[in-house]
């Protein structure tokens, strides 16, 4: 969607304070010259920005407080009084994923606890908006069936807040799909979307349009024999309509990680739309691979072969993709013995490689990038788009350039060049994957579990510090 001009002039503050300060990194490495598909590199070009606004100040922190000691000076560190605990104390507590209501500019996010229910586990919900501190995000009970709930999604409907529940309420670990009230607190509606003998695992929501929303699913077999890749469209209000699609038949492979983006120029009516679906593929001999679909959007059929990201061994951990009218990418991890490597590849509208930028002069397509390597150890990734780039959240762990756990954000520009790099939060080693949204006003939340050495969780949530209006 647009966004309003305040918007973009906040990014253009943040790109020059980013800049200035070198990324807020002591001794921060050059950017990596931008690959080509000859070979060669596309050294940085100076004017490729010159629209933007030049005699700008340092915007610096957006909402100053606190920041943990260790974190003084960093751009993005964000207040300790402002990170949000949704859940603390529970082994249980999944990692929230997080949607955006993009009328009211507020952020949903939805996860799964122990805390606060009377069986073994529940889906919690709330609600975030404003500025830090503005107004704290209060979890509610969304739904305790006393089952086994091993996963939730959530995508904000033509009135209410879907949740897509994965449990075992009927004879079988079905996907189900509440509209949830979060004034009330009630659910309004349910609706059955699997009822197969299966389990599924794995699902993400994407809308569509005001009255479509895609849900996409794996869905594994009883026996243990793999498990096949599915999607489908939703009202919007969460009940199925036509049937489902098979993108991927039952196999002894199995996917994981699954999100999704519409790839196109909503504003351009005579270019195709397209749905992008990533995830991670492990097949039964050990292999694993993260993988990029792209689906037409009305039909959902795949309109060529998956596009595999990871060319060779070492993908693990998770995988985002996000984008908007101006094309999109998508961000994943790679191990290679100790290190632990986050991945970029830029999209165009068509769910391709985007091109190589030089000026205003347009080249083969681009190649993956790596942004984070050694020294520097990087996990837990997520993506989103920004008007003028993109920012990716992760966990550094503790390394040479980064001395303990922390939350961190990498900025890059529109053509995919790094130009900022910032700690927010302190983190534990491990908890699982980030999850970061922009609103359509230009803020940003972003969402981490923190599993500690005891092996209980903290949910934390915070309001991005430097981005926003």
């Amino acid at each position: 969607m647009l966004r309003r001009v305040n918007v973009w002039l906040f990014y253009a503050f943040t790109l020059v304070a980013l800049q200035a300060c070198g990324g807020c990194e002591d001794e921060a490495p050059a950017p990596a010259p931008l690959p080509t598909n000859d070979g060669g590199t596309d050294e940085r070009d100076e004017e490729r920005d010159a629209e933007l606004p030049v005699e700008i100040p340092d915007a610096g922190n957006l909402y100053p407080g606190e920041p943990p000691e260790e974190l003084e000076g960093q751009l993005c560190a964000a207040d300790t009084n402002k990170v949000y605990e949704l859940v603390s104390g529970t082994s249980d507590a999944q990692p929230a994923l997080l949607a955006v209501d993009g009328i009211r500019n507020r952020f949903g996010m939805a996860f799964v606890s122990a805390a606060g229910a009377e069986c073994s586990t529940s889906v919690q919900f709330a609600e975030l908006y404003g500025v830090p501190g503005a107004h704290e995000p209060e979890p509610m009970l969304a739904y305790d069936g006393c089952t086994l709930i091993e996963r939730a999604a959530i995508a904000r409907g033509t009135d209410h807040w879907l949740l897509a529940i994965v449990d075992n309420r009927m004879e079988s670990r079905d996907l189900w799909v509440h509209a949830f009230d979060p004034e009330s607190g009630d659910t309004v509606a349910t609706h059955r979307v699997t009822e197969n003998m299966a389990n599924e695992g794995s699902v993400a929501f994407l809308p569509l349009d005001d009255e479509r929303i895609l849900v996409a699913w794996s869905e594994s077999a009883f026996d243990g024999t793999g498990s096949s890749l599915r999607v489908q469209v939703l009202s919007g209000e969460g009940e199925p309509t036509g049937e489902p699609v098979e993108i991927e038949p039952a196999s002894t492979t199995f996917y994981t990680a699954l999100t999704t983006t519409r790839l196109g120029n909503t504003n351009d009516e005579e270019t195709p739309l397209f749905i992008g679906l990533a995830y991670k593929r492990d097949d039964s001999e050990g292999n694993a691979a993260f993988v990029l679909d792209v689906l037409h959007f009305e039909t959902l059929e795949r309109d060529r072969d998956p596009w595999v990201l990871t060319t060779t061994p070492g993908a693990f951990g998770s995988i985002d993709l996000d984008s908007d009218n101006n094309g999109g990418g998508v961000v994943y991890t790679v191990e290679e013995g100790i290190s632990k490597q986050v991945w970029f590849q830029q999209l165009g509208n068509n769910g391709r490689a985007a091109p190589v930028m030089r000026g205003n002069v347009v080249g083969g397509p681009s190649e993956p990038s790596r942004v984070i390597g050694n020294p520097e150890l990087g996990i837990d990734v997520s993506l989103a788009k920004l008007p003028i780039g993109f920012v990716i959240a992760y966990r550094g762990l503790p390394s040479v350039a980064v001395p303990q756990a922390q939350v961190r954000t990498f900025f890059l520009d529109r053509n995919g060049e790094r130009f900022g790099q910032s700690a927010v939060a302190l983190a534990e080693e491990g908890g699982g994957q980030t999850a970061i949204e922009v609103a359509n006003d230009g803020r940003a939340v972003l969402s981490w579990t923190d599993t500690a050495e005891d092996g209980s969780s903290t949910l934390r949530a915070l309001v991005v510090p430097c981005v926003g209006n």
